[in-house]
């Protein structure tokens, strides 16, 4: 195999909060992060995340917050 799916969707549109992803690797690009492979047991097993749309949901799950300000 030279190339293959990096992300897959399942996208519910009538309630966006049943949709679920996932990507080969994980939320960083950087070495020794510590979410750089979360998805990959997830994706080697075809197993989804859930894709959060509303924000209460967001605010319930998130790890951290980052502000930017100019």
């Amino acid at each position: 195999v030279i190339h293959s799916v990096s992300q897959r969707m399942i996208v519910d549109l009538g309630a966006f909060e049943n949709s679920v992803s996932i990507h080969t690797t994980g939320q960083s690009e950087r070495l020794l992060h510590p979410h750089r492979e979360d998805f990959v047991q997830l994706w080697a097993n075809v197993q989804y995340h859930p894709m959060l749309s509303e924000r209460a949901n967001i605010e319930q799950n998130r790890e951290a917050t980052l502000v930017l300000t100019p």
